[in-house]
């Protein structure tokens, strides 16, 4: 492959290879734009190789545009792929230093409270708009989809928008945040995390940090296997 470009056929191979290793669908969707991105990069820089990845790192830290955290991810998802097909030796295995977060963000302890605050105070509504920002991203998990649709059902809602005011017109994005600004208030957490975006922001993070760990947990499996299969063939075993 040294010395080719990385071809759709070779990333729907990689791709398929890993969603055989168990590979979620929500990661495998993760990855596949993430390796969009490599492949698109790849045109311009030139033929997939050992240096790939780290001419990939190089050139988003020099672009500026994203975190070292989300950097890491996308050349998590790099090593993945590599490894699918089968060039380990091609890995990035060192990663950026993270650096702390300068703003205000939610933490998962932070949104339990919330949603706690919500149910021990009866606000059904709150706590669904909350959990549903927090968790699905672009797809609704089933467990949640079925919380959703007793939800509705206690509510009485046939058709239309689930979020609703009074007059049942769909929720407005200002009214959520009223709404969190309250919750915030009660139970005990920074009004200034009492926003949707915070909750979005806390999805995107908790799927990056789902993401880099599993890679990094297939990478160390995939070791093991080879190591387990020197020890029991290897030409010096």
């Amino acid at each position: 492959m040294n010395g080719n470009p990385l071809t759709d056929e070779q990333l729907e191979a990689g791709l398929a290879r890993l969603e055989q290793e168990g590979l979620s669908a929500n990661t495998l969707h993760q990855y596949r734009g993430y390796l969009g991105l490599f492949q698109r990069f790849l045109q311009q820089a030139g033929a997939l190789g050992p240096k790939s990845l780290a001419q990939w790192q190089q050139a988003m830290v020099q672009e500026g545009a994203l975190s070292n955290s989300s950097i890491n991810t996308r050349i998590s998802a790099g090593n993945s792929l590599l490894r699918a097909l089968g060039h380990t030796d091609w890995q990035l295995l060192k990663r950026l230093p993270e650096e702390p977060r300068l703003c205000a963000e939610l933490t998962r302890q932070e949104y339990f409270r919330l949603l706690q605050m919500a149910k021990q105070q009866g606000r059904e509504q709150i706590y669904y708009i909350i959990k549903t920002i927090c968790c699905t991203g672009v797809r609704v998990p089933e467990p949640l989809r079925g919380e959703l649709l007793q939800f509705a059902r206690r509510s009485g809602i046939c058709k239309g928008p689930v979020f609703r005011n009074r007059n049942g017109r769909p929720a407005a994005r200002s009214t959520v945040w009223r709404l969190l600004q309250r919750l915030c208030r009660d139970a005990q957490v920074d009004p200034q995390k009492a926003s949707p975006r915070c909750l979005e922001r806390l999805y995107q993070q908790t799927q990056e940090e789902v993401a880099a760990t599993v890679s990094t947990l297939m990478e160390q499996a995939y070791t093991q296997q080879l190591l387990q299969g020197n020890q029991r063939i290897g030409w010096d075993a």
